[in-house]
């Protein structure tokens, strides 16, 4: 009875450990600040897939531009306006899908396009539409996109597009967009109402790399984190631009304070996808750390701050 009793213990102590080893330590290693030209306001930074380059867009997502981070070289791809509102890459990294915006007679006409990374080559898939949305997926050589609340799929294979309900076998990655202050899911080729938090404004809501869960945020309210039935498993307070982990387990955001007229404070938090750990990552009173975002590898964390571009290095 002893040994079996020793044996508990030591199979507790043994889980206990492995769970320790599990939790990332989020101490910062070094921060570098990226040299770009001052006359540009940067923003919204994002690691290309394979973590080799930055991608940016300026002040208003007007243009596109890559930043070398072995050659330290910044390449513009486009000037277009809106072009860096949630670009989408291909799964290889090697393409770019994004929609830009003309204002004919002060109307916004929007185009759907196409550019490649190594050659800059723009090709037009949807062109001169009113209510369209920025691309949601982009795999197996098709764009997901919304046009006048209607979901459509562009095939790249014959240069057509269809409502998706026509592709439903084709695209495996579940996705969740808002629509007319809903969140809705998309998965396995069914589209589902899923208002966790109720009816509300629903913004930065993305499904987890696992494809388990889905990150979401209702605005004056707080971030939810639920699984693909809408059951809530976590509320995340103050967080603005949640991004998930590369590896599901973590939620990267920032707090935010403003005075009623701008921001005034804002530091990078990372909080456990259940919600049990918090790790405060910057505190600087003096700065405005915002638009956070993970690298391929959940080693680096890249995000704006004034106009510049910083990325943090994670022990």
């Amino acid at each position: 009875m002893k040994k079996l009793h020793y044996t508990k213990i030591a199979a507790i102590l043994l889980l206990v450990l492995l769970a320790m080893c599990s939790r990332q330590n989020f101490e910062i290693k070094k921060v570098e600040s990226i040299e770009l030209p001052d006359s540009i306001r940067f923003i919204a930074p994002r690691f290309t897939p394979d973590g080799q380059n930055l991608l940016l867009t300026s002040a208003g997502y007007r243009g596109l531009w890559t930043f070398d981070l072995t050659d330290q070289k910044l390449t513009r791809l486009n000037n277009y306006f809106g072009a860096g509102y949630q670009p989408q890459f291909s799964p290889d990294g090697q393409k770019i899908a994004f929609r830009f915006d003309r204002y004919p007679n002060r109307l916004r006409h929007s185009f759907l396009a196409i550019q490649e990374l190594k050659n800059h080559q723009i090709q037009n898939i949807v062109n001169d539409k009113r209510d369209l949305s920025a691309p949601f997926i982009y795999e197996n050589n098709k764009i997901v996109y919304l046009l006048k609340e209607r979901l459509y799929i562009h095939d790249l294979n014959d240069n057509q597009s269809s409502t998706l309900q026509t592709y439903s076998q084709s695209i495996d990655q579940p996705f969740t967009y808002s629509l007319d202050d809903n969140l809705v899911l998309f998965d396995n080729g069914h589209k589902q109402l899923l208002n966790p938090a109720g009816h509300g404004h629903y913004i930065w809501s993305s499904v987890s790399p696992d494809g388990n869960k889905i990150l979401f945020t209702v605005a004056s309210d707080a971030t939810y984190n639920s699984d693909l039935q809408g059951n809530i498993l976590t509320k995340i307070e103050q967080a603005s631009s949640p991004k998930w982990s590369p590896n599901s387990k973590w939620v990267l955001y920032t707090v935010e304070q403003d005075d009623g007229h701008r921001i005034t404070s804002s530091d990078i938090f990372v909080t456990s996808h259940d919600g049990d750990i918090k790790h405060q990552i910057t505190a600087t009173p003096d700065k405005i750390e915002m638009h956070p975002s993970w690298s391929p590898d959940g080693d680096k964390i890249v995000y704006e701050i004034e106009g510049k571009i910083e990325i943090l290095y994670l022990d």
